[in-house]
């Protein structure tokens, strides 16, 4: 139950518009792109540059190599969905 704090690195490297567009299309949605210049958005996040990350740590250190990257973010989908807010 609950929240907890994490960080989460995803390991095939998608931005965001592509990690919604998985996610959109693992629940069969559909919708136009709508292109938004990032110099005009609000985002709390505004800066010049992206969020680098890796998960070399986890994937080669600690030896986590399963669940598939895809087949845990379908897994994961599913589960929110399901339960919704």
């Amino acid at each position: 139950d609950g929240f907890w704090a994490c960080n989460v690195v995803d390991p095939v490297d998608r931005e965001y518009a592509s990690l919604a567009g998985a996610i959109g299309r693992l629940l069969s949605w559909e919708w136009e792109p709508v292109s938004v210049p990032f110099a005009d958005s609000e985002h709390p996040w505004h800066v010049t540059h992206a969020v680098l990350a890796s998960d070399e740590r986890l994937r080669h250190v600690l030896s986590v190599t399963e669940p598939d990257p895809d087949a845990a973010l379908e897994e994961c989908v599913r589960w929110l969905w399901e339960r919704g807010p």
